[in-house]
């Protein structure tokens, strides 16, 4: 799940940051406590989101201006680990239920398998479901703007296909490739994408911390607006996609400035750049911690505490397979000199 069609000439840290909290917040929102309203809502509308707008940042159409090239790069990024490790959890999935008769007698063995295919890999590693929407999004990205050279008509259009979200949502609901859910973060990506120079400009100006200040008071407007109100579908995508937004930079402003506070360090660089490993192993690593503590969502209700460390020992625990598959097995995550040799 790393973009790097176009690092900037100079590492930028607060983006390892921004992954990294994504991942810290997608690996907490697992963690079966369901928080308040208003947090639940801040952070729904961050953490995905917020990676995705962070991967159109790191694009450029300069960097593969030929579409059979960047197809081939993303396959090797997001394809080849997703297909690895749905794979690699099928294996025993499909040992315990045929040799040992254990878990939902109900799902055919085969299913894993097609639901693999269709980009929605629910029996055996859920979470891999954003590596497929991620595929999706991108090349559907690139097929519709790569011919555009005037990003405002690129602009016009990208509104229409995010206000049409709401409309096509429903039908597509389910639809192979997570169609659905790729169209619902088009706009994020997009702009992202096309005003990239000014948001990198405007990250290192003073005037970011007023802005900074003016989005966090447009989105607890936001958050009003979705916990009391009711409102259309069009209106709703309006409301999620400004809420989201609105958070977005506020959250990378304060990371920017945490990154120049405690510089880098190697655990938040490997975790962000190996955001493929963390979600297809953080489910079982959740699954495993409750097992041998005993904890049920009914006895950690309202233990907000708890769901946080739990999400943090969870994220420490993907080290584990983070150094294991890159040092061992990085043909896994498309990497290394087996896919080398089949350049």
């Amino acid at each position: 799940m790393t973009e790097n069609t176009a690092a900037p000439q100079k590492r930028l840290l607060w983006i390892d940051y921004a992954r990294f909290l994504s991942l810290f917040l997608v690996i907490a929102f697992h963690v079966p406590v369901i928080l308040p309203d208003a947090p639940r809502w801040t952070f729904f509308l961050l953490q995905l989101p917020s990676f995705v707008f962070i991967s159109g940042l790191l694009f450029r159409f300069e960097k593969y201006p030929k579409f059979t090239d960047y197809l081939k790069h993303r396959s090797k990024q997001l394809l080849i680990p997703y297909f690895s490790f749905i794979l690699i959890f099928y294996v025993p999935w499909l040992i315990v239920k045929a040799v040992f008769n254990i878990g939902d007698t109900s799902i055919p063995l085969w299913q894993p398998l097609w639901e693999a295919l269709q980009g929605r890999p629910a029996a055996v590693c859920g979470p891999l479901w954003f590596a497929a929407c991620l595929f999706s999004l991108q090349i559907i990205f690139y097929l519709l703007f790569r011919w555009i050279r005037n990003r405002w008509v690129s602009l016009i259009l990208l509104t229409c296909l995010s206000l049409s979200f709401a409309f096509l949502y429903e039908p597509l609901r389910g639809t192979p490739w997570v169609l659905d859910s790729a169209l619902a973060y088009l706009p994020f990506y997009g702009i992202a994408v096309f005003f990239r120079k000014e948001i990198l400009q405007l990250m290192n100006k003073p005037i970011r911390y007023p802005v900074a200040l003016i989005c966090l008071l447009i989105h607890a407007g936001v958050l009003y607006c979705a916990m009391n109100t009711m409102f259309s579908d069009l209106t709703g995508n309006i409301l999620r996609i400004t809420g989201s937004l609105s958070i977005i930079f506020p959250v990378f402003v304060l990371l920017k400035a945490v990154s120049g506070f405690i510089k880098e360090r190697r655990f938040i660089t490997l975790i962000s750049s190996n955001g493929i490993v963390v979600l297809a192993c953080h489910l079982y690593a959740i699954s495993i911690i409750l097992h041998l503590t005993g904890l049920t969502p009914e006895n950690m209700a309202g233990n907000y505490l708890l769901k946080y460390g739990i999400a943090v020992i969870v994220l420490v625990s993907m080290l584990i397979p983070i150094l294991l598959i890159n040092r061992y097995l990085p043909f896994i995550l498309g990497k290394g000199k087996f896919w080398e040799k089949r350049k």
